[in-house]
């Protein structure tokens, strides 16, 4: 019996973390990868792994003409991620999740659209994960939690029960949030922190526990 072909995707990013989606993309085996696309023209021309890098400026048109209709928004900066995406999205592509097989995911947690999911990352039962959240490698998520949109969980990191990530937020290497914590908004919590208490939107806390770092300081 004749399989039939995946249908192709397009990874939009041709860093270190684009590398990683790809991966996730090719391993789970829902969907082939075909290239790799850049805004930086240094990239343009070089290999990801295997697959070309195309810039941006030519690529839609290409992919649009080899008929691929699916993307993944591969760029760990928020910002940026929420600014393809909605570009993407603009354009009439479909924005696809990438789940390792390897991740953990309860069949109760709900994951949007543009996410990853790494190796070994863990996200649990009544969980919510916003559009182009990302819970990196070995990154927990336990029960209950709100991850905003564009959040990203960092290798390592461990996020509570009932605990809401803000929008954008960043929760880095190793760290650790308290369960029923708020963090607001582009926050950036740093490696190895221990959050004890709710946090701000537009901060960056850091420290065991963790603190705000004051307007000002370096």
């Amino acid at each position: 019996m004749t399989t039939a072909p995946l249908p192709e995707v397009f990874i939009y990013g041709a860093g270190g973390h684009a590398r990683v989606v790809a991966d996730a993309v090719a391993a789970a085996g829902q969907y082939r990868p075909v290239a790799a696309v850049t805004d930086i023209a240094e990239q343009a021309g070089a290999t990801l792994d295997g697959l070309p890098v195309l810039h941006s400026a030519d690529a839609l048109e290409a992919m649009r003409d080899r008929g691929v209709r699916a993307a993944i928004v591969a760029i760990g900066q928020a910002e940026a991620r929420a600014a393809v995406s909605a570009r993407l999205d603009q354009a009439g592509l479909t924005l696809i999740t990438a789940i390792h097989p390897r991740a953990c995911v309860s069949p109760n947690a709900t994951i949007a659209r543009g996410c990853l999911v790494g190796a070994g990352g863990i996200v649990h039962a009544g969980t919510t994960l916003g559009e182009g959240a990302i819970v990196n490698t070995g990154a927990i998520v336990e029960h209950d939690c709100v991850i905003g949109a564009f959040a990203h969980i960092a290798p390592g990191a461990v996020v509570g029960g009932h605990a809401r990530i803000g929008a954008a937020g960043w929760i880095g290497i190793g760290a650790t949030v308290k369960d029923r914590i708020a963090i607001g908004e582009r926050t950036v919590i740093g490696a190895g922190a221990v959050v004890v208490r709710d946090m701000p939107a537009d901060a960056v806390a850091y420290g065991n526990p963790a603190r705000v770092k004051p307007a000002g300081t370096p």
